[in-house]
């Protein structure tokens, strides 16, 4: 697979690539550069800064964006419409900010926060749209990196980890749509920190490894298929996309580099694969139903 480079950037925390369909367009953030991202086919880049450190992000059903950030959630009908802010359940908690998510198959939302990066003070917490308002439940707390969040194919199974344990824990979604019990899907070799992942069609876990130059192909059995070098040292989260869903793009990160580093650091890689990625989940907001 040859790495190409989608934007030369300068990004000190890239994260959460999302494919949006409907504009056939890529978005991306950088948390501490306070930015989204949208990369459209004709290749227009786009910027949006923000006051706030925007995080992990989704599409709802209506097209809507639901951002996360370092003071809460908040919903955009469009690329340059006005924030709505929806709920924060982490407010008066200085140094605080949502980091990694994913959306269930019943279209919640589950993220979870960081603090220092040093301390577990990190919390994981479902998302629930209500028509007058955003709820919130605490799912797990005692994190201090949450990484990797996101579902198989077939909506069985909900990744997520912590990243400096080094394992990647997998729950089972139930019926009723709450998670189950945590158990040890994949433990990683001693150079990989696991960051963010995607799931493709055939159940496989592509992770980036943040550290370590690489994107680690996991099979649905927890079983290491292959490893993707990467011109990059610290890649942070990859998401499947493109007309075909074959397009596996890579964010990173530029924080703690030398200046001299190569420009592939803190820029969006690309890849084509030769498999589909899985579609991802839309939340959902309706507002005529609670």
């Amino acid at each position: 697979m040859t790495v190409r480079t989608l934007a030369t950037l300068d990004m000190a925390l890239g994260e959460c690539p999302r494919w949006h369909e409907p504009e056939q367009a890529w978005y991306w953030v950088d948390i501490t550069g306070q930015t989204l991202y949208r990369y459209q086919a004709s290749g227009q880049l786009d910027a949006r800064r923000f006051p706030f450190q925007p995080a992990c992000f989704a599409f709802a059903t209506d097209n809507s964006m639901i951002l996360s950030s370092s003071a809460g959630l908040y919903r955009l009908t469009d690329f340059d419409a006005e924030t709505e802010f929806l709920i924060d359940p982490e407010a008066g908690q200085t140094g605080q900010r949502f980091n990694d998510g994913t959306v269930l198959p019943n279209g919640d939302l589950v993220i979870g926060s960081i603090g220092d990066g040093e301390q577990p003070t990190g919390v994981r917490y479902r998302f629930h749209w209500r028509p007058e308002g955003m709820s919130s439940q605490v799912i797990e707390t005692g994190y201090t990196i949450i990484n990797a969040q996101c579902c198989s194919p077939d909506g069985s199974w909900c990744y997520v980890t912590d990243t400096p344990t080094q394992r990647i824990h997998r729950q089972a979604i139930l019926d009723s749509g709450e998670l189950g019990p945590k158990e040890v899907f994949y433990t990683c070799a001693e150079d990989e920190f696991p960051d963010g992942a995607a799931t493709d069609i055939e159940g496989n876990l592509w992770v980036a490894m943040y550290g370590s130059a690489q994107i680690v192909v996991i099979s649905p059995m927890g079983q290491k298929l292959q490893s993707i070098p990467l011109p990059a040292q610290q890649p942070t989260m990859v998401a499947f996309g493109g007309e075909d869903l074959k397009t596996l793009v890579i964010t990173t990160a530029r924080q703690g580099m030398p200046d001299d580093a190569p420009a592939e650091n803190g820029s969006v890689l690309t890849l084509q694969t030769n498999v589909r990625g899985s579609v991802v989940i839309r939340c959902v907001v309706d507002s005529g139903t609670a």
